[in-house]
């Protein structure tokens, strides 16, 4: 597998619930991984990735993080994504202080949750999500996300 943002920030997540002790489910990660988007993108005004969030039946998701963690989608994830011949996984170096700002800010209010809870989060009628489903889009849009309003359970 080449090298993919996308898989690193998941890395960089998966590291943090490894380190930490808590479980992360495919959805729960796909869904982190918005809110860091989400978080860093308020931050910074600059988009962490490239990579489209799609406006899936269960929120937004990622097609990469989709395939890469597919086998796992009803357990929780035990393992990371390495890249290539890599015997290490690669994450997010604590140098890229925006990043960790955004991931710990994120994970702090949201790694207690579960991928169904979090998913009702991103999943609001007036958010990006539920905008792209009412226009038939496949993807959200960035707007969207920089608009949308923060939620808590």
């Amino acid at each position: 597998m080449s090298y993919n943002p996308v898989l690193l920030v998941a890395n960089t997540i998966l590291h943090h619930s490894f380190s930490a002790n808590y479980p992360v489910t495919h959805m729960k990660l796909q869904k982190l991984i918005y809110f860091v988007f989400k978080q860093y993108l308020e931050d910074t005004g600059d988009a962490l990735f490239d990579e489209p969030f799609l406006a899936w039946k269960n929120g937004p998701a990622l097609r990469s993080v989709y395939d890469a963690y597919k086998s796992s989608v009803a357990a929780n994830i035990n393992h990371y994504m390495l890249f290539g011949d890599e015997k290490s996984p690669r994450i997010i170096s604590h140098k890229n202080k925006e990043f960790h700002r955004a991931m710990n800010s994120v994970l702090s209010h949201y790694k207690k949750y579960t991928g169904t809870q979090l998913k009702g989060l991103a999943s609001k009628s007036d958010g990006a999500w539920s905008k792209a489903v009412v226009r038939h889009e496949k993807a959200l849009r960035k707007v969207d996300i920089w608009n949308e309003r923060w939620y808590s359970l």
